[in-house]
């Protein structure tokens, strides 16, 4: 799925009808460990304008596998990261930052308050009910902005691979797409709560070594990331060495303009969706694939003529056929059902172990996350 949107509370009674002024989008792919391996983060800026009814919750659909989420309301009111989020300078008293002369209050996120929907969400989608520390008032404009790490990037980020190699990936980004709501189990209860966008920014950070080879739009603007700069926003490097870079590209949608003045909303109806291919052209030499291949057979070769040899090897052998003729002696084709009986456990047991390992290794890799992002933390301040 790759539906990104937001959206009121579930609870019809509880529904304020807020609209969205502005929906900032910052999909960062970072450097990690292990060869080319990339860490993302999905930074997610909302502004809103409250109807009649003040609105203390927000639901945010996220197309990506997310175990938890950073609210980044201390990089809001400090001048030097706001600053870099709005592209223009900016005045911060408390919880108020004023952006060309126009006061906007910023509201926190309660980590406490804010859950994820285990109903909607899978390892490749989230939907993330947001309660606000403070609720925005009847007929005001507030703004928060949430961080969320990426544990499984489905559909919207899609590796290429030629060979064993990879020769590129996919960027898919959807604000309020209908026909990806489809894909989503009871996806058509989702659609009734998405409000509308008015405004809609989409950032995507790249490496330079991934080269755009088609896009859909036409971006706004295409430059380079100042490291440095936002190394205080990221808490690390972006990169791993400091003559790496970072690619942004930038798509902003205003919306149709209509006879009015105003502009068409974004909406199931009107989505907003960007779509890039990076291709990467450079791959091992054919030498280091050719040592690499044949040292690869000689420990296989040597694994096959080896093992049998083991005493261990022939030990375990031993066992395992004396308790399949401990066990099993006396079964038959004329007694079907100790057969069933057997396939069916074995079949529930494999489906339970396959489905807690999964979850399992769901959280162990935000955990590995979470302990990657702080050790390049520390490659930042030294």
């Amino acid at each position: 799925m790759t539906l990104l949107a937001v959206l009121d509370v579930e609870a019809a009674a509880a529904r304020s009808a807020f609209s969205v002024t502005e929906f900032h989008v910052n999909l960062w792919s970072l450097a990690a460990f292990g060869g080319r391996r990339r860490s993302f983060l999905l930074d997610v800026g909302v502004r809103i304008k409250a109807d009649a009814v003040p609105v203390s919750h927000v639901t945010l659909a996220i197309p990506f596998g997310t175990v938890e989420f950073e609210c980044l309301h201390p990089k809001l009111i400090n001048p030097q990261t706001a600053g870099l989020i709005f592209n223009t300078e900016v005045s911060v008293q408390q919880s108020v930052i004023t952006l060309d002369n126009t006061p906007l209050n910023v509201h926190k996120v309660s980590s406490v308050g804010s859950s994820k929907s285990g109903a909607y969400s899978d390892n490749y989608f989230s939907l993330w009910d947001m309660e606000l520390s403070s609720p925005i008032e009847a007929h005001a404009t507030g703004y928060f902005r949430v961080r969320f790490p990426v544990t499984g990037a489905g559909k919207t980020w899609q590796w290429q691979r030629q060979r064993l190699f990879r020769s590129g990936a996919t960027v898919d980004l959807r604000v309020s797409d209908g026909r990806s709501a489809a894909l989503i189990r009871d996806g058509s209860r989702l659609l009734e709560r998405v409000r509308p966008i008015s405004r809609a920014a989409v950032f995507v950070m790249v490496p330079a070594w991934m080269h755009n080879r088609s896009v859909s739009p036409a971006p706004h603007y295409i430059r380079l990331l100042e490291g440095n700069l936002w190394k205080q926003y990221l808490d690390r490097n972006p990169e791993l060495r400091t003559r790496s870079r970072l690619i942004v590209y930038y798509w902003k949608n205003n919306g149709k303009q209509l006879a009015g003045g105003e502009h068409e909303a974004i909406g199931p109806d009107n989505p907003f969706q960007v779509f890039s291919d990076f291709g990467i052209d450079s791959h091992p030499s054919r030498i280091t694939t050719i040592l690499a291949s044949a040292a690869a057979s000689v420990i296989g070769l040597g694994a096959v003529y080896s093992l049998p040899t083991q005493e261990w090897v022939s030990v375990l052998g031993g066992w395992i056929a004396e308790s399949f003729n401990t066990y099993f002696t006396g079964w038959s084709a004329a007694n079907p059902i100790n057969f069933v009986v057997l396939a069916g456990a074995g079949f529930i047991a494999f489906v339970q172990t396959a489905r807690s390992s999964r979850l399992f290794a769901i959280q162990l890799r935000a955990r590995f996350l979470k302990a990657e992002a702080k050790m390049f933390r520390m490659f930042s301040a030294s």
